[in-house]
């Protein structure tokens, strides 16, 4: 069993959390490229002022068009939370 750690962060109006699986960081191109949380971090600060639910399907869609439709390797489970309101 892996050890977790909790802790407490506050979430300012505007921040977002992203949760994401391992599939979608380490989905692959065909040129053998993971997708990365490099990429992820920028496509998600791209779309800050974005719904939560948009943002979730663009990474989806950019993973499926980093893939060029390869079927998964494993699961793309995408998480986003926005807090709006102070």
């Amino acid at each position: 069993m892996a050890p977790y750690t909790e802790a407490k962060a506050k979430m300012e109006p505007g921040d977002i959390l992203v949760m994401y699986s391992d599939g979608v960081t380490e989905a692959v191109s065909p040129k053998d490229e993971d997708f990365g949380e490099e990429r992820l971090a920028e496509l998600v600060a791209s779309m800050r002022d974005r719904p939560a639910s948009e943002i979730v399907g663009a990474i989806h869609s950019a993973v499926a068009a980093f893939t060029e439709g390869a079927p998964a390797a494993d699961d793309i489970t995408v998480v986003v939370a926005r807090r709006l309101l102070a």
